[in-house]
């Protein structure tokens, strides 16, 4: 099993030498990764002796990939970034007639030059890239989370944005061929693949007329760009603390749902390509990942049922409250703590509505209120959220206290004026 290497620096180390490191191998860099098993567990809240048995004898290797797409912003404090990379595998791609692909459904990189197809060059990586015989595969992709740690620059070796957008090319040509292959042999498409079947055949029908329009437009350009130069920005609102929190923070690892299927797994990364000594084929990451998924399926499951086991309904003075959903997935301790808010409640509501009889009895000309217990409510509510909820939740909750103190600080400056110009009479 593969050992955490995530680096434990401090903001102030990671950005000691911006120049010569970053925190976050850049897009079009080559990286070396291999799945960590132990972050990625935790990360599923998950103690480590409830999988060990499903990856004692799991050890992950070391694969060849470049990073394709950053899809956070990078920060030096997360714990970790999610990437989308793209792998390198030796040799021309072995056909698969079940999986529709072919030979040439992939591009060589540079010393490697030879293709089925004669027109598709080769990718050239700035200097140091060490092996021969390599090729990236068309959609052999994958999303992760590689760790915040200082990645020097001497030791990347990187695609520039020409070498990237011809594979992102070749790989939308190569996705055309997928879906020819897929209809011409009887198989079934995916609701996204009939969408890019019909917009293919839209763009080459439309062809003279994009031509046409293209032409009309450019006689409006200047046009366009003195109005949008003159157009005013001053009825676009601003964003407010949710839509800021979520361009921040949306991707980050604490706000991931623990009980999703899908949440990116963990990876330890090196951008020194000499931390492996040959390139394999890259389809053993998606085996190693898919099996620690199931393992992680398998334990979450007999999880619930042990607490489906445990947890037996609680039971009050008049009635029998049924355990809410979410409890489900609490352990012991927030068990316990339930059990208490509920005792609590009842015991608060036993004690309010004594009260509210007894002043209902002595109070007369009071005005009648009914016992005041959507606080706790409202307390239970908030402990069956998800962090990102609480968070929205709570900034939510200062707003309305913010906008509820501006109203009284208005109202409190309209009677000072009132008052001044009384004394003014």
């Amino acid at each position: 099993m593969s050992t955490s290497i995530t680096a434990n620096q401090s903001p102030s180390e990671i950005q000691s030498d911006p120049d010569e490191s970053r925190y976050v191998p850049p897009a079009g860099a080559y990286v070396v990764i291999q799945l960590d098993v132990e972050t990625t567990i935790q990360r599923y809240k998950l103690d480590i002796s409830r999988v060990a048995e499903g990856i004692k004898e799991y050890h992950p290797k070391k694969y060849l990939a470049s990073v394709r797409t950053i899809w956070e912003l990078s920060m030096p404090f997360k714990p970790s970034h999610k990437v989308s990379v793209e792998f390198v595998g030796t040799g021309i791609r072995a056909e698969e007639y079940e999986e529709c692909v072919t030979p040439e459904m992939c591009t060589p990189i540079a010393p490697t030059s030879g293709h089925p197809l004669i027109t598709r060059e080769a990718v050239q990586p700035s200097s140091g890239f060490p092996f021969d015989d390599c090729y990236y595969y068309s959609f052999v992709t994958a999303t992760v989370r590689v760790p915040t740690k200082p990645y020097l620059r001497r030791h990347m070796v990187t695609l520039d944005a020409r070498d990237r957008v011809m594979l992102a090319i070749n790989e939308s040509d190569d996705s055309r061929k997928y879906i020819a292959l897929k209809k011409e042999r009887g198989f079934p498409l995916e609701p996204y693949e009939e969408d890019e079947d019909v917009s293919s055949h839209d763009e080459e029908d439309g062809m003279e007329d994009k031509q046409a329009e293209h032409r009309s437009e450019c006689c409006t350009d200047s046009e366009s760009m003195v109005s949008a130069s003159s157009a005013s920005y001053d009825d676009v609102p601003p964003l407010d603390e949710d839509d800021l929190a979520a361009i921040i923070f949306g991707g980050e690892e604490e706000f991931e749902d623990p009980n999703a299927s899908d949440i990116p797994v963990s990876v330890n990364a090196w951008v020194d390509l000499r931390e492996i000594e040959e390139v394999i084929d890259p389809s053993g990451f998606l085996k190693e990942v898919a099996h620690l998924r199931r393992v992680i399926r398998e334990a979450k499951a007999r999880i619930a049922d042990e607490c489906t086991n445990e947890v037996t309904p609680i039971e009050s003075k008049n009635h029998r409250n049924a355990m809410p959903s979410w409890m489900n997935r609490t352990d012991r301790a927030d068990l316990n703590q339930f059990e208490c808010m509920e005792k609590t409640e009842h015991t608060m509501q036993s004690d309010e509505s004594q009260t509210y009889v007894d002043s209902r009895a002595d109070g007369a000309g009071e005005k009648d209120t009914l016992p005041p217990t959507s606080r706790i409510r409202a307390l239970r509510r908030l402990k069956g959220m998800g962090r990102w909820c609480k968070r929205t939740y709570i900034a939510r909750g200062l707003r309305s206290v913010r906008n509820k103190i501006g109203k009284v600080l208005r109202t409190v400056a309209r009677g000072l004026c009132l008052r001044r110009r009384q004394r003014s009479y």
